[in-house]
């Protein structure tokens, strides 16, 4: 890459696994900027989405419409940080409360009817926030009309309350930007401040 003059790196970083990931790479020659959440060595410069901020927002706009009553069903397999991300926003800024929001988190992988529909009837749920790439049960999509959900994706021509845009698009954008900052600055390597 040196000899063809390229001077800055844009790495999206696989977020299909729930382990940590790690780059062994020489970054003395290059600006490198990551795309997401998933790598955690080394520590370079990231852009990605606010899952904490969206999921607050998806929140905000649903509880005015269903009040309280309001579950998340996200798949902790794609990428187990930004989960944990939303997760905190989610108990944090639930308008029930942290006691009950923590029962209502649901993870995609472990859902079984027997066990999820009690806690869900019994808080009267009406409404269901989705993590983008998360496939519903036929059960669960039932208990819930498609009308009472918000999505983290674009969901197409099905009907819903909402979908909150992860902008992957404008990602990609600012992560070209930053790059052109720094090697504006010249700056290259493992940054020693983000």
């Amino acid at each position: 890459m040196t000899n063809r003059g390229v001077e800055g790196l844009l790495i999206t970083v696989p977020a299909f696994t729930a382990r940590k990931a790690f780059l062994r790479f020489e970054f003395e020659k290059f600006t490198t900027v990551f795309l997401g959440r998933s790598l955690l060595r080394p520590v370079m410069h990231s852009v990605r989405f606010d899952y904490f901020h969206g999921m607050r927002l998806a929140l905000h706009h649903t509880r005015h419409a269903l009040d309280d009553r309001i579950a998340s069903v996200r798949d902790e397999s794609t990428n187990r940080r930004s989960h944990s991300i939303a997760r905190g926003a989610y108990i944090t800024h639930h308008p029930a409360g942290a006691a009950k929001a923590g029962r209502l988190f649901l993870a995609a992988n472990g859902l079984d009817q027997k066990n999820t529909m009690a806690p869900l009837e019994r808080q009267k749920i009406e409404a269901l926030l989705v993590g983008g790439g998360v496939k519903l049960p036929a059960w669960l999509a039932e208990f819930v009309p498609p009308v009472n959900r918000i999505y983290f994706k674009d969901p197409g021509p099905e009907p819903s309350f909402g979908w909150i845009d992860t902008q992957n698009y404008l990602l990609s954008l600012w992560g070209s930007e930053l790059i052109a900052s720094k090697l504006r600055q010249h700056e290259k390597g493992i940054p020693a401040a983000r």
